[in-house]
């Protein structure tokens, strides 16, 4: 995939997009599920207050299965008081369906 290709499936998928609604989903999802994980991590930071911006969108090859796999990864900076405190990655197959995403703590 060129580069030129990349834009446009992430334009095409509206990745950021997804990814920011995918986002609150996952920090609201954890916060009504394990909420002592959810407060040792966030504290007292309203989660309506965290920026949320486009960070990355990657095609990656993984060779660690059997077969190889390829996806596109697009990822959010999550910052507070313009302090970086995570980033978030939807993980989508080359179709555009979601496959996994995971948050990742500075």
């Amino acid at each position: 995939m060129e580069t030129s290709e990349l834009k446009s499936f992430l334009l095409t998928h509206q990745s950021f997009e997804v990814a920011k609604k995918t986002f609150k989903i996952y920090v609201q999802s954890w916060k009504e599920e394990e909420p002592e994980e959810f407060f040792e991590a966030f504290e007292n930071i309203d989660i309506d207050l965290l920026e949320v911006e486009k960070w990355r969108g990657s095609l990656v090859l993984n060779f660690l299965h059997e077969s190889d796999i390829e996806y596109v990864s697009t990822s959010l900076r999550i910052s507070f008081n313009d302090k970086t405190l995570a980033e978030y990655f939807l993980i989508q197959d080359l179709d555009g369906e979601i496959i996994d995403d995971r948050l990742h703590f500075e």
